[in-house]
């Protein structure tokens, strides 16, 4: 007995697309990345294409610095928990250098393009909680209510 050509041809596409579907969902299963994920990278301290927050360890936009390009949840790893990073401000770049940024940073600058609705906001607790200090599209500002108690920040508006 033999198999016709095209119910062979349909047959091998239906496996392939279950395959495809598989490696889909599995990817789409595994664990979720975090947002310090993508800040990771030792462009932060030179790449201002893609990083487009940078907090100063001093005020006036002196001192060591860090540059974020996605809203980070957690500048310090709290209770251990895995999957969490410590940011260290860059090194070799003056005062702060290799300092934690997490309640260290007194300034800072949104890199994003003047006249974008693009907000970066500086919190006082983690995961975006408490008081904050919102820096407009291409400001620089010293931070007001989370001078040296900053623990995460987040992109607001529409064109972030």
């Amino acid at each position: 007995m033999t198999i016709d050509g095209g119910i062979l041809l349909k047959f091998r596409k239906r496996s392939a697309a279950a395959v495809i579907g598989l490696a889909c969902a599995s990817a789409l299963l595994s664990s979720p990345a975090q947002a310090n994920d993508y800040n990771v990278s030792p462009n932060q301290c030179y790449d201002a294409y893609y990083f487009k927050f940078q907090l100063f360890y001093n005020s006036d936009f002196k001192g060591s610095w860090i540059k974020f390009g996605y809203s980070e949840e957690n500048f310090g790893a709290y209770d251990g928990t895995p999957g969490y990073l410590i940011y260290n401000f860059c090194p070799n770049r003056g005062a702060g250098s290799d300092q934690q940024v997490k309640n260290n940073a007194a300034s800072a600058h949104n890199h994003k393009d003047y006249g974008l609705a693009c907000v970066a906001r500086v919190h006082f607790n983690s995961f975006q909680k408490g008081v904050w200090d919102d820096i407009p599209a291409d400001h620089y500002k010293n931070l007001v209510n989370t001078y040296n108690e900053n623990a995460s920040f987040e992109w607001r508006g529409t064109q972030c």
